[in-house]
């Protein structure tokens, strides 16, 4: 299925799929920076065709990716986690909604993706590649299996960087969509997140 929270697990792919062919066995360990990486959510609000999308952004926490190049989509895993509370948007009454009665982040404060697999990894161009990850999404203390098409690059500087987009369920994670004027007004029940995450090489 195609819909988890984050497509978390875009590094994964990245550190191992885009390694000359032959390169010499080595094992990888690359860290999320925080700084560079940006989630952002859009939800379609109430009266949306004349208010349009909510947009919000969300903060990493952490985030690794390890796994030995000899064979790469048998061994490359990523963890990553997201700070629930630290949901931001144009509005400080709907952050207080989003962190509080939606995502309940001060009984679920983290946002958590583990990966299991990777498949169907190409090579667009020497810097450049896709692939599908396979893995465990945790949010709202709900855990669902999920896989991921995902699309990299490294950069001139050897960063690894993957955009992307996907949808999700407000129920299939056990969550109401936000609401204004005490309930009357509900938000659209999809949220639709697009990322970029970045990777360093770790020391």
């Amino acid at each position: 299925m195609n819909r988890g929270f984050h497509r978390l697990s875009v590094i994964a792919c990245a550190a191992f799929l885009l390694l000359p062919a032959g390169a010499a066995a080595e094992l990888l360990h690359f860290r999320v920076d925080p700084d560079a990486t940006r989630f952002t959510a859009a939800v379609e609000e109430p009266m949306s065709t004349l208010r349009g999308s909510a947009l919000g952004t969300f903060r990493v926490v952490s985030g690794e990716v390890w796994g030995d190049t000899r064979d790469s989509a048998a061994t490359a895993r990523v963890t990553i986690a997201i700070d629930a509370a630290s949901y931001t948007s144009s509005s400080s009454m709907r952050d207080r909604a989003v962190r509080g009665s939606v995502l309940e982040a001060d009984r679920f404060p983290a946002i958590t993706f583990s990966s299991t697999g990777v498949s169907r990894v190409a090579m667009t161009s020497p810097r450049s590649g896709s692939a599908v990850i396979a893995g465990n999404l945790t949010l709202h203390g709900v855990t669902h299996a999920i896989r991921i098409p995902v699309s990299v690059s490294v950069d001139d500087s050897g960063r690894l960087i993957a955009d992307g987009e996907v949808s999700f369920k407000y129920d299939e994670y056990g969550m109401s969509p936000p609401t204004l004027m005490f309930g009357a007004l509900a938000a659209g029940n999809v949220a639709t997140v697009t990322f970029r995450v970045v990777g360093v090489r770790a020391p």
